[in-house]
This record gives structure tokens, C-alpha cells and sequence, in this order.
């Protein structure tokens, strides 16, 4: 018997219009395979075994929390999620190996043809900003990357696409402004530079310095664009925590450029970065301003203190590939 695979699309997606969303009806939709665009009620995608979201992380970001209001207090589990990626930067894609559009759609055909597919069950990470409702997605930041967020998203990205994400980066390399935040209450282990616990490593209040310009955490490795800017993410949520990474740029400009490839793909070592697994970390600006806040790339604003932590009760299976026989 055929799976009931709900389609969810953002009809604001420049990537997704026009004869793209034609193809798509024509190709997939019918009595099993409802289509819902964004705006509608989430309600429906609970009674589907799975759901196959068309868009980027700000999409999947909006389903993930519209599924999670729309369960309540049910113990019924969530439907299985297939990313397709239709967004920007595409960072969950990256990390569940369905960036390949071609291939997501095949794995979609295969899921509503109910064929046996390999997934992967990740917890989600409850963020509590001040004054905010919280949000649940796999990652999020402070800091000077969602400051060159926001730039790219005003000023860049309208002139010149993807591609303005440099210019928008580069831009603020010459007047880094360190973070100034506290770690008010932290759960967790530090841990080295390879992913292994270590006893002998820094503590977790020590991870954010006067050198610390952004701070993020993860149950997914990713950002956006395949930069694998948190690479112990995995190894974190499989031991029941998240990854949390600082990003120590302050006065070493010229390191972090020469280390751009190694530090792209996760690689790199040094002083750049200082690691932990934790359950929960909460930050405090400690000068009582704010400071920028993104959740799956989103800029969500500016508060003055946030908490992370790991919500395995919101744990989503993944379709990730075809299961080997």
C-alpha cells in the first residue's frame, strides 16, 4: 500500500515558480499525496506518514514548529521528513545528503511508491530568546554571522543573488565587534578538537571570550551552502547533546582567510574555534543590549539573552537515502 506523502511547498520561493510548480503538481499530486502550501494548517501533515517539504531552512524551520504546536500534548510520533532543497543556503539538505535536487525527487518517488528507506532520527534544539516564543529547528547562532545575515538579506542579496554573501562577509572583517556575552548556566562536557570528551579540556564557561565574535549550536553539522561550521554536531546528538561552537575571530583576520578551505569542510583546527557537547547553555549580553539572533538561518533579532537546549522529545526521522539491501 502506497505511503501518504504530504507535499509542502513556499509559494514565495524564487526557486520555486512558474513552471516548477507546474511540473510538480502534474508530477506528483493526487489522492495520497495532498499539496499544502505555506499558510495552511499544519494539522493535516499529522495524519501523513510523511511530509516532503519543498523550500530551505526557513520553510522546513516554519513545518518543524507548525507540527509541533499542531501535536499538543499527543504522544503520537511526527511524520517523516524529506527535504527538498528549494531555499538559499539549503543547510539542513547539506547535512541529511539530500542536497541533489535530482535525487531528493527520486527519493521522494521512491517514499510514495512506499519503498524501504534508510532514515536518520534527530533531535531538535528548543531556543528561548527573551520576550520571544521559543523555536525548535537543528541550528542556531549569535553574533557576527547573523549580522551578515541580515546585511546580505537588505543589501546584497537583492543586487546580486548567492553570490553577495562575500561582499557581505568580507564587508565586516575589518571592525569585528566581539559578541559580549556570559554564559549564565551551562549542562554538558567539553570536549578536544578531534570530538572526544576530555576532562582536561576548557570548561564550558570558557567558551566564550573576549576573542568571541559568534557562538552557535547544532544537532546538524551544517550552515548554509555546505560550510560545515559545526562538524562534531552528529557525534553530539547521538550521545543526547548538541554541538556548541564559539567562533574566535577577534585580531585573527589573516589566519581565518588562510584557513577558509579546512575551515569550509570542518577540518580545521586551532584557535579559531573552541568546542563542547552540551544539553543546555544559556548566554546573557553582559552590558544588558542585544545581540542578533538566527534560527535556521533566519534572523529572528536582537535580545538581550537566549538559551539553548536539546529537545529529544522533538525528534524528527529524516529520509536520508535509499536502504541498501
Amino acid at each position: 500500500m502506497a505511503k501518504k506523502v504530504a507535499l509542502w511547498i513556499n509559494g514565495n520561493s524564487t526557486n520555486l515558480r512558474g513552471q516548477i510548480l507546474q511540473d510538480l503538481s502534474h508530477r506528483y499530486v493526487g489522492d495520497n499525496t495532498p499539496l499544502y502550501r505555506a499558510g495552511s494548517s499544519y494539522q493535516p501533515l499529522l495524519e501523513a506518514d510523511a511530509v516532503a517539504i519543498f523550500g530551505g531552512d526557513g520553510t522546513i524551520r516554519h513545518v518543524f514548529n507548525g507540527l509541533i504546536k499542531a501535536r499538543g500534548t499527543q504522544q503520537d510520533s511526527f511524520p517523516q521528513i524529506l527535504v527538498l532543497p528549494f531555499g538559499n543556503g539549503n543547510a539542513l539538505a547539506h547535512s541529511l545528503g539530500t542536497q541533489n535536487r535530482k535525487q531528493a525527487s527520486t527519493l521522494l518517488e521512491r517514499t510514495i511508491e512506499n519503498d524501504f528507506l534508510a532514515t536518520a532520527s534527530i533531535p531538535l534544539i528548543h531556543i528561548q530568546a527573551a520576550n520571544q516564543d521559543p523555536e525548535y529547528f537543528t541550528f542556531a547562532s549569535v553574533g557576527l554571522d547573523v549580522t551578515v545575515i541580515n546585511d546580505y538579506d537588505k543589501k546584497w542579496r537583492p543586487r546580486m543573488g548567492k553570490i553577495g554573501y562575500i561582499p557581505a562577509g568580507l564587508s565586516h572583517l575589518p571592525h569585528l565587534k566581539p559578541l559580549e556575552a556570559s554564559v549564565e548556566k551551562s549542562q554538558g562536557l567539553p570536549i578536544t578538537q578531534n570530538g572526544s570528551f576530555s576532562t582536561n579540556s576548557l570548561p564550558l564557561d570558557d567558551l566564550i571570550k573576549s576573542d568571541t565574535v559568534t557562538f552557535g549550536v547544532g544537532t546538524t553539522p551544517h550552515y548554509g551552502w555546505g560550510l560545515k561550521a559545526l562538524p562534531y554536531a552528529t557525534q553530539a546528538h547521538q550521545q543526547g547533546m548538541m554541538h556548541a561552537r564559539s567562533f574566535n575571530l577577534h585580531g585573527r583576520v589573516a589566519h581565518f582567510l588562510a584557513n577558509i578551505p579546512s575551515f569550509w569542510k570542518g577540518e580545521y583546527q586551532g584557535p579559531l574555534v573552541r568546542d563542547a557537547f552540551t544539553g543546555e547553555i544559556n548566554l546573557q549580553r553582559k552590558d544588558n543590549k542585544s545581540f542578533p539572533l538566527e534560527v535556521a538561518g533566519d534572523v529572528i533579532g536582537y535580545v538581550p539573552r537566549v538559551s539553548f537546549r536539546i529537545a529529544p522529545q522533538y525528534t524528527f526521522r529524516f529520509i536520508t537515502q535509499i536502504a541498501q539491501s
